[in-house]
């Protein structure tokens, strides 16, 4: 499900029938703003082909597919849905990667893909493809050793593009960078971002453009981290949050500041948790190296509010379960026989800071994140600044948990509110996939799969993919 502003709501999925050619239809439909069906279509796609991101350019929904299966040498790797809501109309557009590759990163900049490519053999590259004619070029990225490409930042006011490349030398951390293009994909500025430290490791940064200068906003590590992953302990490990400003290819500075310097952290741990890590912290101080909570992260684009630049993160771990099996050896004694299994990603907590154009930290806050698991590696946090409010919120189990955080009094105050089932004595027994996102204005939109019960139903029990439009007053 995709918010496309003033546009409406697209809701699309995979059909579970497979065509003669091994090929699958897509039924993609647009809903207004009242949540009234304006149109459906169906796109037939290649077989293989997975939901990647997408990408909304005013009136203009770009669809990014791509597939990770061996293919033949005509069949694509990419397909590309360009959809105008307005009436529904559609376009298809292919291409080719490199084998045994993968998208990092989706962009659409003046009807031009701009995708970021990672594959063993040849390092990463950015593919741009010209969706009006079908014209494809290809730009390696040049920095020795292993690179992925984590961001692509469309700088509109000075027509340029921006990309933030991680660096990684036998597969351990070396080095985060960030690239400027002009928009035919020219390399104008290649620069790292110096960590200025010992003991400091970039994970990875935001973009912000401000006139001709450009901030960096991200995570680092005290210790140095791994090539990314997939599984579930993909994620590398955060100590804290950093801020860098670049005036052209010179770095004006760098400021580091560690979670345990985030006074409204501490609202997340027991008062026992808050004493071990701070005497952890100042045992490690005495040594002269860095204590911190090590969090895995997932951050978020950075936000301007005035003259702030604001940075949101969300907490969480790979939460595991110890199942014990007796079984009997080959002698008839009775054994027992330990493993433990994967559980889901635990959610626990948000962290927001704001930070000068100094780079100064001007405040920080944070969110308790409650019973969020689930093994979909997803961003389910959101931040919406009104005046001088602004609302930490995430749905879950039929609630919305938000809390409102006043700038200039530096007050906050958490709560939550039920959404409205269809009927009366509706019980949400079981929710998953839960998620609320921006729409236009102050309204938001909640959605997800639940299980709900009601007795007075001749059928007591059903499964639903839900939708309810909120507001923020």
């Amino acid at each position: 499900l995709i918010p496309c502003a003033e546009n409406g709501l697209v809701l699309f999925y995979e059909d579970d029938k497979v065509l003669e050619n091994e090929n699958r239809n897509w039924h993609i439909a647009l809903f207004d703003k009242q949540l009234q069906e304006s149109w459906v279509q169906i796109s037939e796609l290649n077989k293989g082909m997975s939901y990647f991101h997408y990408a909304l350019s005013e009136d203009i929904l770009y669809l990014f597919f791509f597939s990770v299966e061996k293919k033949k040498s005509d069949e694509a790797d990419f397909q590309i849905l360009r959809i105008q809501l307005s009436d529904g109309n559609m376009t298809l557009r292919e291409g080719f990667n490199p084998d045994k590759s993968e998208p990092t990163e989706f962009k659409i900049i003046n009807d031009k893909a701009w995708i970021g490519i990672a594959h063993r053999n040849s390092g990463a590259q950015l593919n741009i493809t010209d969706l009006n004619t079908g014209v494809r070029i290809e730009v390696p990225i040049d920095i020795p050793n292993q690179n992925i490409i984590s961001g692509i930042f469309h700088d509109e006011a000075n027509a340029r593009v921006n990309i933030v490349v991680q660096n990684f030398d036998s597969k351990l951390q070396s080095g985060l960078y960030f690239q400027t293009y002009d928009l035919n994909g020219n390399l104008k500025r290649s620069a790292e971002i110096k960590p200025a430290l010992n003991e400091r490791y970039l994970n990875t940064a935001e973009l912000i453009s401000r006139d001709q200068d450009i901030y960096a906003l991200g995570t680092y590590n005290a210790e140095r981290g791994k090539v990314p992953y997939e599984g579930e302990d993909g994620l590398p490990q955060s100590a804290g949050f950093f801020i860098a400003k670049f005036e052209g290819n010179k770095q004006v500075f760098i400021n580091y500041y560690n979670f345990l310097e985030f006074e409204n952290l501490y609202n997340s741990l027991s008062g026992k948790d808050i004493m071990k890590v701070r005497k952890k912290a100042e045992k490690q101080k005495d040594k002269g190296s860095e204590y911190s909570l090590n969090y895995n992260l997932l951050l978020h684009p950075a936000m301007v509010d005035q003259d702030h630049l604001i940075l949101l993160a969300e907490a969480l771990y790979p939460e595991y379960r110890t199942v014990t099996n007796m079984y009997y050896d080959y002698y008839g004694r009775l054994m027992p026989q330990t493993y433990t299994v994967f559980e889901g990603y635990k959610y626990f907590n948000g962290i927001i800071a704001a930070f000068d154009k100094e780079g100064t930290l001007v405040w920080d806050n944070d969110i308790e994140i409650w019973n969020v698991l689930t093994f979909d590696l997803e961003k389910y946090l959101n931040a919406y600044v009104q005046g001088r409010e602004l609302a930490l919120f995430y749905s879950w189990e039929g609630k919305i948990n938000y809390k409102i955080i006043d700038l200039d009094l530096q007050t906050s105050d958490a709560d939550q509110v039920n959404l409205e089932l269809k009927y009366k004595k509706d019980k949400v027994l079981e929710e998953v996939g839960s998620r609320i996102l921006h729409w236009y204005d102050n309204y938001f939109i909640c959605f997800g799969y639940q299980e709900i019960k009601n007795n007075s139903l001749s059928k007591s029990k059903r499964s639903v993919f839900y939708v309810n439009k909120v507001a923020f007053q």
